[in-house]
């Protein structure tokens, strides 16, 4: 069996992983093991502990998070989303000094000490179920998104510490890769992606439907990935670590 990576695309709000390694000694990118594959969202357990919209939709609490917050005179909170029918009740039934603007949770408003405290949590909770030889992390450049730089910085400083000055790792090398080697490893038929406007989203499309060429004939990650909301973010790390593992 070949070398076992963790292969990590930088994301602010979901970062995506995939442990994998090729299996031939010919580098074939078609003889690849998957071992753990998803993403961690970093604002989930802050989303989660917002307060949700307690206006009634039939005979059902409405239940998304708010954008407003009603102070009662027991001095118990409640909240209101941004539907029609939830802002009408909130306005009819409540004085406007009662009414508040309640901002959700966003990388944005979010400070960096925040995101990595949070980020460093999530990283010491994630259960790894194979030893890792090596860690590839998508570069980011430096100036265009300094809080995408910040939270790669991150991830390879926990690796340091967590893996290559860890004497119970297997961990030896952390490589910064640059994203624009992700598609070169297709092999495929030609996939025209001209509908789409700008290059971003034709390289994210394009990210997507390589990965469903890679994996088509193994059923689990088949499964998996057709079903998840972030097939792009998945596919990100999945194609990097396949690049890095044939190149």
């Amino acid at each position: 069996m070949g070398k076992k990576i963790i292969s990590i695309d930088v994301g602010i709000k979901n970062l995506a992983y995939c442990i994998m390694e090729i299996t031939t000694d010919n580098k074939d990118p078609h003889q690849f093991n998957i071992h753990q594959w998803g993403i961690i969202n970093i604002l989930d357990e802050k989303l989660n502990n917002c307060l949700t919209c307690s206006n009634y939709i039939g005979n059902k609490i409405c239940g998304k998070i708010i954008c407003n917050s009603v102070q009662l005179p027991s001095g118990e909170k409640i909240g209101f989303c941004d539907k029609i029918r939830c802002q009408k009740f909130m306005i009819n039934s409540y004085e406007k000094k009662q009414i508040k603007k309640f901002k959700k949770p966003t990388c944005k408003n979010t400070s960096l000490l925040e995101l990595a405290t949070i980020l460093l949590n999530k990283l010491n909770n994630l259960k790894i179920e194979v030893p890792i030889d090596e860690v590839v992390i998508e570069n980011q450049p430096v100036l265009k998104n300094p809080t995408m730089k910040s939270i790669q910085m991150i991830i390879f400083s926990f690796f340091v510490q967590n893996g290559i000055i860890n004497n119970d790792s297997k961990i030896n090398n952390i490589i910064l890769f640059s994203a624009r080697n992700k598609l070169k490893t297709y092999d495929g038929p030609k996939i025209d992606a001209s509908h789409l406007k700008n290059k971003y989203s034709q390289r994210k499309f394009l990210s997507v439907e390589y990965t469903k060429y890679f994996i088509k004939n193994v059923d689990k990650w088949n499964v998996f990935f057709n079903s998840h909301k972030k097939k792009d973010d998945l596919a990100d790390c999945f194609l990097q670590g396949l690049h890095y593992l044939c190149k």
